[in-house]
């Protein structure tokens, strides 16, 4: 899956400056691929003379990182902002006043039931 993630965002890298600027977006997908494999290289070199163990450590948690980044870059593409509650639980409409908002991500939950104010009128 994370292998799918990151190609994801490179395509979507490429992409996003299709119409205009495709080499930009070339350009961009590369040093997101750079950046990915880069702590790998310092690893092989042990940079800094850190030992094994700590760049074993250091790029799985450089992954994990680049795995939410990515996350938050396509979530980005797709919805104009990175919103991670319109990511998890969608758009809601009011009862109030029929608008459609995104979820926020903190709500308060009792069981199966979701309670959050309409940004529009406090309802």
């Amino acid at each position: 899956m994370f292998a799918f993630l990151r190609i994801s965002a490179f395509v979507s890298v490429t992409l996003w400056r299709l119409p205009s600027r495709f080499l930009l977006g070339l350009a961009g997908a590369t040093a997101l691929h750079w950046l990915l494999n880069f702590p790998i290289l310092l690893m092989i070199w042990n940079a800094a003379g850190l030992g094994k163990t700590f760049w074993l450590t250091a790029n799985q948690l450089w992954l994990l990182l680049f795995f939410v980044l990515s996350l938050a870059l396509l979530s980005y593409f797709t919805f104009g902002k990175f919103s991670p509650g319109r990511a998890l639980f969608g758009r809601r409409r009011c009862p109030e006043c029929a608008t459609e908002y995104d979820a926020p991500f903190f709500a308060v939950n009792f069981g199966a039931t979701r309670y959050e104010r309409c940004p529009h009128c406090r309802y």
